[in-house]
């Protein structure tokens, strides 16, 4: 194997009447066994409606912001297990970089900026670092602790996202073929969102969500993968972060 994987993944978000669908390419390698740099390029389509003087309706479509990303891991505590080795805890590191390459200042048929929850990127380059614990307590299970902390800068449209916080904890079972799993993830905006140097109401707080995922092995080489995502409470019903509901679902090929 080459230690390269790529992935391709269809995502459709909605919260009546706005939906976001997104098809994300992207390309993994290994560099060594415990060090790997993930290169997504994700496409969006946005549509929904809102209120500025009157209700304008939005359809937007293009190259959202681009992801890239190292992540490390180390096996803090290793088990043989007939002849081979697992590794029953792991610590990881993540760094990567969010990278603006979607549009970020689109305007509607009056002139004004269409609101930051329909535009196709942040318009900026921000870091995120991230840290996670992944403990096997038996050969088929997984239980996984993240916590990753994104950056925000202004961006030329003058606005500034506030920086964000995400902890997730999700439990797995992996079978012969099959890998399931899920639980809770928390995304906590620190700061309220400006625009131009102003504070914008209702834009600070937590978004609780409830993920679920599983994957299933075709070949060697080939996995399909499903992922779903609800929200169970949210900071604000406005923001870009408080979609009711995602599903989607795509494949792996490794090389």
């Amino acid at each position: 194997m080459l230690g390269l994987t790529l992935s391709t993944f269809l995502l459709y978000a909605r919260s009546a009447p706005d939906s976001f669908t997104t098809l994300t390419l992207s390309l993994r390698w290994r560099l060594i066994s415990n060090l790997s740099m993930r290169l997504t390029l994700p496409y969006r389509y946005n549509q929904g409606e809102y209120v500025a003087s009157d209700t304008m309706e939005v359809k937007l479509y293009g190259l959202s912001d681009m992801l890239l990303e190292g992540r490390w891991r180390y096996a803090l505590i290793t088990e043989e297990v007939g002849v081979g080795v697992v590794r029953r805890l792991q610590l990881g590191a993540i760094a990567g970089l969010r990278i603006g390459s979607g549009k970020c200042d689109q305007r509607d048929e009056n002139g004004e900026l269409v609101p930051v929850r329909y535009q196709l990127g942040v318009g900026t380059t921000n870091p995120y670092l991230g840290i996670e614990l992944r403990w096997r307590p038996k050969l088929a299970q997984t239980l996984l602790l993240l916590l990753q902390y994104q950056f925000n800068s202004e961006n030329k449209a003058g606005y500034e996202r506030g920086d964000n916080l995400t902890a997730k904890l999700s439990y797995g079972f992996t079978g012969s073929r099959f890998h399931i799993g899920g639980g809770p993830l928390i995304l906590s905006v620190l700061q309220h969102d400006r625009q131009n140097g102003v504070i914008v109401a209702n834009t600070r707080g937590e978004f609780i969500y409830l993920e679920a995922e599983m994957s299933y092995r075709l070949t060697s080489a080939v996995n399909l993968t499903y992922y779903a995502r609800y929200l169970l409470s949210s900071a604000s019903a406005e923001s870009e972060n408080a979609l009711r509901w995602q599903t989607g679902v795509g494949f792996m090929v490794s090389f």
